[in-house]
């Protein structure tokens, strides 16, 4: 036991280093460079703040895979090693593959994240607001024009079928009506989650990226969204786990050996390997929200649609990862319920006529009193003594 609880305060310090530390710095690093290269859009104060804070998930996303590779590196050199000179491997070097850090960087959508913050840096840099919503984008094509909108809705949607695969393939795991299918009602259902699993993605991608219209608010959308995906993946992670523990039994007893593999952990192993891998996630899944919180509600520099797509594009694939194909049903249908209601009806207007959402909506944001505008102002932000809507705010029915 006391191997795994080393392995995991060593994970949590990884996952802590690589999604909250590095991010941190990066993002303090980040801002003045932005400041200067950039003049900024006006946003809902009429304070002028530079577009690209997003690029930080590109940081996280790297820090993420790079440290993942080296504990995966090391994992296999010791073990190589110790075969080659004929020795035993000792216990520790061959659970290395398993710890809580390696066993939980593997739902980090790496290549879906990365494509989000560059297809919504894009839009930042050369998109207009003249062409806004689905239908707006759709209208420019039919006149012989393709949006910076309309390439994000294909890229993150292509980048959300491709993260989709996997999702399809193993539901298995956490859907016992697949698992116990065969034929063509397995591919039948298998096909019916990928398509779900692609909508939940894409659309909640989308979502984020609709509430990014004041600072903090993308943020807070996402931690609701992302806890629980989170809380999802954790029972995935444990049910990955215990299928392996099960499968080394049977192949043990098989063989006339006894217990489970030296690398999994058993008995009363298990609960600490489960807890260490719940927080090592929730680090990893939540350190950019830690990291990135000062400067955005600060209003030093905007996510944009570079990070608000990208935690999107994330939170949904946490979404998706670990559900059953009944609740990816449910997710995929509230998530383009509420991307079709975004068409009609103002979300800004709807959190400033609900106080819970208002007053959870303006925690540690800056006085909309400093640049003489009212409290509840209108959702464009035209209001008296305001500025005309420009930026993000002027494109806040834009799509992903």
């Amino acid at each position: 036991m006391t191997m795994w609880i080393v392995f995991g305060l060593i994970s949590v310090a990884l996952a802590a280093l690589a999604a909250w530390v590095v991010p941190a710095v990066a993002a303090k690093l980040l801002v003045p460079t932005l400041a200067a290269r950039d003049t900024g859009a006006l946003n809902y104060r009429g304070v002028p703040v530079p577009h690209g804070l997003g690029l930080v998930w590109v940081v996280w996303a790297i820090a993420i895979a790079a440290l993942s590779n080296v504990v995966s590196f090391a994992s296999r050199t010791f073990v190589t090693s110790a075969l080659a000179t004929g020795a035993t491997p000792e216990r520790w070097w061959m659970a290395l593959g398993e710890t809580q850090f390696a066993s939980t960087v593997v739902v980090v959508p790496v290549l879906l994240v990365i494509g989000a913050v560059a297809l919504g840096l894009a839009d930042d840099v050369f998109g207009g607001g003249d062409d806004k919503g689905f239908r707006g984008h759709l209208a420019a094509l039919r006149q012989g024009r393709l949006t910076t909108g309309m390439v994000k809705l294909l890229g993150i949607g292509t980048l959300a079928l491709v993260s989709a695969t996997n999702i399809a393939s193993s539901i298995g795991h956490f859907d016992p009506m697949i698992d116990s299918s065969t034929g063509w009602t397995n591919a039948g259902y298998t096909v019916l989650a990928w398509v779900a699993a692609t909508l939940v993605i894409a659309l909640t991608a989308n979502l984020v990226n609709l509430t990014d219209l004041r600072p903090g608010r993308a943020l807070k959308a996402y931690v609701p969204l992302a806890l629980v995906g989170y809380g999802m993946t954790v029972w995935g992670l444990w049910k990955v786990l215990e299928g392996r523990i099960i499968t080394s039994a049977a192949t043990n007893a098989v063989s006339g050996a006894t217990g489970v593999s030296p690398g999994l952990p058993s008995g009363a192993e298990i609960p600490v390997w489960v807890i260490g891998s719940a927080v090592c996630l929730f680090v990893l899944v939540f350190g950019p929200v830690f990291a990135l919180w000062r400067q955005d509600l600060g209003e030093r520099a905007m996510l944009g649609d570079a990070g608000a797509n990208a935690m999107g594009a994330f939170a949904g694939f946490l979404l998706a990862r670990s559900a059953p194909l009944w609740l990816l049903g449910v997710f995929a249908l509230v998530l383009l319920a509420l991307n079709l209601a975004s068409e009609r009806v103002s979300f800004t207007a709807v959190i400033e006529k609900t106080p819970v959402l208002r007053w959870i909506d303006g925690l540690g944001r800056l006085a909309p009193e400093a640049s003489g505008m009212s409290v509840h102002g209108s959702d464009d932000g035209a209001q008296a003594g305001g500025p005309a809507p420009q930026g993000d705010d002027a494109r806040r029915d834009d799509v992903s």
